[in-house]
């Protein structure tokens, strides 16, 4: 009984060993798109090309973003840019032949290219949401700044018009006693 728990114990771990690694590891078609790459089937092999994330991109809120991987399983390819995972290896036979190794060389560059339009597209697209949302930040705040200053500034025009209207009951004042101190002294 024992060893069927070390047994099951020990499967528990290479299975979360196994989860773990595969949960940034492109492995099957769904994986790559899921990322944003692209799959091709290159003379009897099945490839995917993806972007490699820029460090700006590596939070686990973009995940599945469609952004690219944030570590490559693979080739790396276009100085780090993007990775190549063969998913399904061709036959020895056809990788031998030059002209074959040097078509898929050719769809491989293609597959990059569509995978950074991808990437790009995902990017272009949380850029423009970012930005509605700032701007929208903005216009609140404007709105806000605008009620603000109106109030300041209908406040202020009511203290100078107290201001005024106490300077004048002042004057009426002044105005009065010296009209009496005229009256008092022309008698």
């Amino acid at each position: 009984m024992t060893n069927l728990r070390f047994g099951a114990a020990a499967l528990g771990l290479t299975f979360a060993a196994l989860s773990a690694a595969s949960a940034s590891a492109i492995e099957s078609k769904a994986d790559c798109e899921y990322e944003g790459g692209q799959v091709f089937s290159v003379k009897g092999a099945t490839v995917c090309v993806v972007a490699v994330r820029p460090a700006e991109y590596m939070d686990e809120i973009y995940d599945g973003q469609q952004l690219g991987i944030k570590d490559c399983n693979g080739e790396q390819i276009s100085d780090g840019a993007f990775c190549k995972v063969t998913l399904v290896s061709a036959p020895a036979s056809v990788m031998a032949d030059p002209e074959i190794a040097g078509e898929m060389m050719e769809e491989t560059g293609d597959a990059m290219v569509k995978a950074a339009d991808n990437t790009g597209d995902a990017m272009e697209t949380m850029a423009d949401n970012a930005g509605d949302a700032m701007k929208e930040d903005a216009e609140n705040k404007s709105d806000a700044e605008r009620a603000l200053v109106k109030g300041q500034s209908d406040a202020m025009e009511e203290a100078a018009e107290d201001k005024a209207k106490i300077l004048e009951d002042k004057a009426k004042e002044y105005e009065d006693v010296a009209d009496e101190v005229n009256d008092a002294t022309d008698k």
